[in-house]
């Protein structure tokens, strides 16, 4: 599926994510097993990124690379640094404050992917281009196995360089308090439907089908339509202020929630992924 819809994302989440799982090998303390789809890196990529991410095997049958623990939590930091905490992105003309999640994930994921990765409509990026490592860390986090198991594993092998990474301050300043907050509302939300998990799905294949000539995703009336009866008042109002149509972006914020739990409940990990949202947002509380 190439469009919007399938690529949106979320920081908190492209971190139980991107070191998709951590299962232990010979020394557990040196390497785990990362899960991810390979089918579009051929042999000298796969060499590239032994080279830069201390690999001690690629299985692409699999989809398995045996890496490094160590530069693998080197990696989480300086992406935490240098792509989702950094200030750079606020001087670009379409910045919003209450949107920095989702614009740190484009610019720093999505935009910054090599060439031979086909991932459909994309923006001219405004952030600087990166290096050749960087382009495969990005295609590293972009790739990755979602099973449930994968993200939990991920998840408890690397909070606590998140939590050491992002203090309870910037937490909040950077709107990843407002996003993780949003993210569960919605989730909780949409639960409450007598037939959500099928009434999602749909809404998913409607979205799949009416996206794959769209240039915007979740800016035309078509997702506000499909998703009206569905949305979290409260969520939009927190956001937007408003729950009326808008086509300059700040919609797209608040029905980006609701679409974040489609995509999850298609991959079969909405269940785990609120699980880590609530234990993050009651570590920041606590």
């Amino acid at each position: 599926m190439k469009n919007h819809f399938q690529l949106t994302g979320y920081f908190l989440i492209l971190f139980l994510l991107v070191f998709a799982t951590c299962k232990s090998i010979n020394n557990p303390s040196d390497y785990f097993e990362y899960l991810v789809h390979l089918s579009e890196c051929d042999k000298t990529q796969q060499s590239q990124i032994s080279n830069y991410f201390n690999t001690t095997k690629i299985d692409d049958d699999k989809g398995i690379i045996k890496i490094n623990s160590e530069g693998l939590k080197k990696q989480i930091q300086v992406f935490i640094s240098t792509g989702i905490l950094n200030d750079d992105i606020q001087s670009f003309s379409f910045y919003r404050p209450l949107s920095h999640p989702r614009l740190t994930y484009w610019e720093y994921i999505i935009n910054q992917l090599p060439d031979f990765v086909d991932y459909g409509y994309h923006y001219e990026s405004y952030a600087p281009d990166t290096d050749e490592k960087g382009k495969l860390f990005a295609f590293l986090a972009y790739r990755i196995n979602r099973n449930p198991q994968s993200i939990r594993t991920l998840f408890d092998f690397s909070k606590s360089t998140i939590y050491a990474t992002i203090d309870k301050e910037t937490y909040e300043k950077k709107q990843l308090g407002n996003y993780t907050r949003a993210l569960i509302k919605t989730y909780e939300h949409w639960i409450q439907f007598d037939h959500y998990e099928s009434d999602m799905e749909r809404i998913f294949q409607e979205i799949k089908k009416q996206d794959e000539d769209a240039t915007l995703f979740c800016r035309t009336p078509f997702h506000y339509e499909i998703l009206r009866p569905y949305m979290n008042t409260e969520v939009t109002d927190e956001f937007i202020g408003s729950h009326t149509y808008e086509t300059n972006g700040e919609y797209s914020d608040a029905l980006w929630f609701h679409t974040f739990w489609i995509r999850r409940q298609h991959e079969g990990n909405a269940a785990v992924v609120y699980a880590i949202l609530k234990e993050i947002e009651e570590k920041y509380q606590s």
